[in-house]
């Protein structure tokens, strides 16, 4: 099992509501087969957030993944909002301790690509 964490930043889309960004990645999660637990958390270091955590079988990473990215970040209204304003990463071959940036707000990051992890 592996776990994917997308972190929304309200303060980076003063313009969209925040319980429709929760109901969109809930909608967005409940279609996808490979997710065995999912979970949100709101808090306040250094300005709010909500992180998104989901548990997924590392062979079904990659599939989950992108249908987080085309769901969520490519969502027709609220898509371009939510890409300006989260990070999402998920665990490595060892944890944490290799962890891979698959999106940022700021395109400066280089982003890391889900293979065989």
């Amino acid at each position: 099992m592996r776990t994917l964490i997308v972190q929304f930043q309200p303060k980076r889309a003063s313009s969209i509501n925040v319980e429709a960004v929760v109901a969109l990645f809930a909608r967005v999660v409940g279609k996808i087969r490979s997710i065995r637990a999912f979970a949100y958390q709101k808090g306040n270091d250094r300005g709010p957030y909500i992180n998104f955590q989901l548990e997924v079988p590392a062979a079904r990473l990659f599939e989950a993944w992108s249908q987080i990215r085309a769901g969520a970040l490519g969502h027709r209204t609220l898509g371009s909002s939510l890409r300006h304003s989260c990070i999402a990463t998920c665990e490595g071959t060892h944890g944490w301790d290799n962890y891979l940036l698959l999106h940022h707000f700021d395109p400066k990051h280089k982003l890391d690509r889900l293979r065989d992890v």
